[in-house]
């Protein structure tokens, strides 16, 4: 068994834990029998590259890697109301501190553009805003919450397909911090899958011949529910997770694909979903 092949069920490993994760909420019963499952059809994956490819079975990595994108899809759509946060402060403000961290220090040839400063800063300045005032989020305010939420979710999923993909591979070394960030970001993989599905809202997915309902803008709508943060919250929020990426950052305390990585995780874990 190559490097590559252990990597990508490492990364496919954390993203059936998150899958056990997400449906503990409807029950540990129904959460053990799908996650069992998904680690079946792992192992069958696992054998059935053994036996094509002998000891290395990198020839089905293609195809391991295939199925791991269709179930994220089937899980997106068919666990959509219980991974999908209420999009208000308590999860944008924490993922747009994340997003300016990606920005300052991942983006370097885009900090000096003005139009994406200005066009940045008009959602983080209402969010800003709405985390330090009290009242009830108005429809504009919800409207552009929203749009900036599923622009992050894209951000971010696209930020870590870039470090998971070559470091899936192009594997070298099978270190324990590497590992550690497969297995990691496979859990945020199909977090964000779940919230970048979202998109999926603005359209009319109705299939009269399926008789399929489209019962995502009703979804949305009740996430949309403008959370409020507490001032004092928003503020030691800014502090420790703004703080801290910037620490780190500067002292090399951690990697830094990796701490966004555990911080958008942790985020996504913490934010309420009803």
């Amino acid at each position: 068994m190559d490097l590559a092949s252990v990597s990508l069920i490492i990364f496919g490993l954390g993203i059936a834990t998150e899958a056990f994760l997400i449906l503990k909420q409807k029950g540990l019963g129904h959460a053990l029998t799908h996650s069992f499952i998904i680690l079946g059809a792992f192992a069958l994956f696992v054998l059935w590259g053994s036996i094509q490819g002998g000891k290395d079975f990198g020839a089905a990595a293609g195809l391991f890697m295939i199925s791991l994108l269709m179930f994220v899809f089937y899980f997106s759509f068919a666990y959509r109301k219980e991974a999908l946060p209420r999009i208000g402060e308590k999860i944008l403000l924490p993922f747009t501190i994340i997003f300016w961290f990606i920005f300052f220090s991942s983006w370097g040839e885009f900090t000096t553009s003005q139009p994406l400063l200005v066009l940045f800063s008009i959602p983080t300045i209402a969010i800003l805003y709405s985390s330090f005032t009290s009242g009830e989020t108005g429809i504009l305010s919800k409207i552009i919450f929203y749009i900036w939420f599923v622009f992050l979710s894209i951000v971010f999923i696209s930020f870590q397909a870039s470090i998971l993909v070559p470091s899936i591979l192009q594997a070298e070394s099978g270190s324990a911090p590497m590992f550690a960030y497969l297995f990691f970001g496979g859990m945020v993989f199909l977090r964000l899958s779940v919230y970048v599905f979202t998109l999926f809202a603005l359209f009319n997915l109705s299939n009269n011949r399926m008789g399929v309902k489209n019962d995502y803008p009703e979804l949305m709508i009740g996430k949309c529910s403008g959370e409020e943060i507490h001032p004092g919250i928003a503020a030691l929020t800014i502090l420790v997770l703004g703080g801290g990426l910037a620490l780190s950052f500067l002292f090399h305390f951690f990697p830094t694909d990796f701490l966004i990585c555990v911080a958008i995780l942790v985020t996504a874990h913490l934010a309420p979903t009803s």
